[in-house]
């Protein structure tokens, strides 16, 4: 079922792959079901039925790995026609780096320019996804490898290649730049890193980075950030609260990988 369901998911029919999911609960109890309901018809209104998936409330009926795999499935077919059509607004470097993952991050996510063996930019440089090399734990610190200053300049970027050397596990923080906030995909600072400059709200799901942080940093000066499992949040109801200059090297057990949003707070 989920392979036939793929080139939908590319081609832009979400309708699809909502309702496959909605199949897949439909043995669940009546509430779980319920809630379901509500949350795909939550991101339906945001444009984007599948995205409003909240794994805290169906994380124990086991519909999670169904989407999981799903999505998986849909990112991987995504690259492989990004590959063929060009879609990507940068290609990769043959060979370079983790080549496939940004491909396949590009394909996903619209707008993006690579700028590095192992950095993707949007919305000149202020949000930065940095991917480590094949077989390292973590991603560079900077723009990592193989530096390309014509994509650079292209995407608005280049004051990201003036930073000092002060950095938070690869966190940019002051000395020539501006300070930062990080989400990281593993605990202790490792794998992905998602880094922000400028924004003080916005949704994992416009990134692919939703139900995947384990560990974040704060650098910047004058913002506290609180984490959400849901798109419309209620701010006394976060998963955590990043305070300046901050750092957690496991968000713990309960809330590993449930954050899908985030907003400025007080």
């Amino acid at each position: 079922m989920v392979m036939s369901l793929v080139g939908h998911h590319v081609a832009g029919d979400e309708t699809v792959v909502t309702e496959a999911i909605r199949r897949s609960c439909r043995t669940l109890r009546p509430e779980p079901r319920k809630r379901i309901g509500t949350q795909l018809e939550a991101g339906r209104k945001q444009g984007w039925a599948l995205y409003a998936w909240n794994v805290r409330t169906t994380e124990r009926t086991g519909c999670r790995q169904v989407r999981t795999q799903i999505m998986r499935m849909a990112l991987l077919a995504s690259a492989a026609v990004a590959a063929t059509t060009g879609v990507a607004s940068a290609s990769p470097s043959a060979g370079a780096g983790p080549a496939s993952e940004i491909a396949a991050q590009l394909a996903a996510v619209p707008g993006g320019t690579q700028v590095s063996d192992n950095v993707i930019v949007w919305r000149g440089g202020n949000v930065v996804m940095s991917f480590p090399d094949p077989g390292q734990e973590y991603a560079p610190a900077g723009l990592g490898r193989n530096v390309r200053p014509d994509a650079l300049r292209a995407a608005g970027a280049e004051w990201l290649n003036t930073a000092g050397p002060r950095d938070v596990h690869g966190c940019q923080s002051g000395e020539g730049i501006k300070d930062a906030y990080c989400f990281y995909t593993d605990r202790d600072f490792q794998g992905r890193r998602l880094q922000f400059f400028e924004t003080c709200s916005d949704n994992a799901y416009n990134w692919g980075f939703e139900h995947k942080t384990s560990s974040w940093v704060a650098t910047d000066i004058d913002k506290t950030i609180y984490t959400y499992d849901v798109v419309d949040v209620d701010q006394d109801d976060y998963l955590w609260r990043e305070p300046e200059n901050s750092q957690s090297s496991y968000v713990g057990d309960n809330v590993n990988d449930d954050m899908v949003s985030w907003m400025c707070g007080k």
